[in-house]
C-alpha cells in the first residue's frame, strides 16, 4: 500500500482503468472532487492514491502526513522548473522511491533533467547552482550530461516494442472539395503563380483544405457545412465509437 501516483486530472481515469485492468486485485482511490478526503487515514485504506498535479498541491499538508512507498510522477516534466510551487509541494511529500515518467526530460533546457532527477534521487546531480555551472545549456552541455543520467532512465524504443504491436495499415480517403471551395482554392493558387508560390502559399491551402475557417474562408458558413475533411472525420469518430474502439487523431493545425 501507500502508493501514490501523481498526473495531469485528464489522465487519471485512464490510470484508474488500466491499473483495475491489468491488476484487478489492486484497490485504487482517486482524489479527486467532492471525494477529496480532508484527512491523511483515508488516503492509505487503497493500495494507490491517484491525484492531479493541482488538487496535490492544493491537500499537500494532508499527502506529507503519509509516508509513501512509491511517488510515481506522470508527465513528470509539470516538476521542470524548480523554483515552481507545484515543483517544491511535490518533492516536500515523503517518500521511499521516486519514479518520474516522461517523453520530454529535457523540454526547455538541460536543466529540466536536474529538476527530475532531483526527485527521483535527491542529490545525485548536486545542488542546481553546482550543476548549472558543469554543464552548460548547449549540445556539448548535453553529451556531457548524458552518461550521469543514462544511469537513472530506463527509456523505451519503438524498436522495443515494435514487435508487440500489430502490422500498420494505412487507409488514404480522398475527399473531393465542393464547388465553392473548388472556386476558391483555385483562386487562391491562381493569384500566387509564379515566383510568390512558395511554402506559405502551399501552407495557406493544405489550411483551407482542413478547414476553411483556418484562413477566414467561407466563415458564413456552419462549420461542418464547409468542410468535407471534418464531416468525414466525425463520420469516422461515430464508426469507432459504434465499435466500441478507441481514436487518436493527429492534425497539423
Amino acid at each position: 500500500k501507500n502508493n501514490l501516483i501523481i498526473c495531469p486530472a485528464t489522465l487519471i481515469e485512464n490510470w484508474r482503468r488500466e491499473i483495475l485492468k491489468f491488476a484487478p486485485e489492486i484497490t485504487v482511490y482517486t482524489h479527486v472532487g467532492a471525494r477529496r478526503r480532508g484527512v491523511s487515514n483515508g488516503l492509505i485504506l487503497a493500495h494507490v492514491c491517484l491525484v492531479s498535479y493541482d488538487a496535490v498541491v492544493s491537500d499537500v499538508s494532508i499527502f506529507r502526513e503519509v509516508l509513501w512507498n512509491s511517488i510515481i510522477l506522470d508527465e513528470a516534466q509539470n516538476i521542470k522548473n524548480p523554483n515552481a510551487k507545484r515543483t517544491k509541494a511535490i518533492k516536500s511529500i515523503p517518500r521511499k522511491t521516486g519514479i518520474a515518467v516522461t517523453g520530454t526530460p529535457i523540454e526547455n533546457k538541460i536543466a529540466d533533467a536536474w529538476s527530475i532527477s532531483d526527485f527521483v534521487f535527491p542529490s545525485y546531480l548536486g545542488k542546481e547552482y553546482q550543476f548549472q555551472d558543469e554543464f552548460e545549456n548547449t549540445i556539448e552541455g548535453a553529451n556531457k550530461l548524458k552518461p550521469s543520467l543514462s544511469v537513472l532512465m530506463l527509456r523505451r524504443r519503438v524498436s522495443e516494442v515494435a514487435k508487440d504491436l500489430p502490422p500498420r495499415i494505412d487507409i488514404p480517403v480522398p475527399l473531393e472539395l465542393d464547388s465553392t471551395s473548388k472556386k476558391i482554392y483555385e483562386n487562391i493558387r491562381l493569384s500566387n503563380k509564379g515566383a510568390s508560390f512558395g511554402p506559405e502559399t502551399l501552407t495557406y491551402l493544405r489550411m483551407f483544405c482542413a478547414h476553411p475557417w483556418l484562413k477566414r474562408e467561407l466563415t458564413e458558413i456552419p462549420a461542418l457545412a464547409c468542410s468535407q475533411k471534418l464531416q468525414r472525420c466525425l463520420e469516422i469518430c461515430d464508426e469507432i465509437r459504434a465499435s466500441e474502439s478507441k481514436v487518436i487523431i493527429f492534425t497539423s493545425f
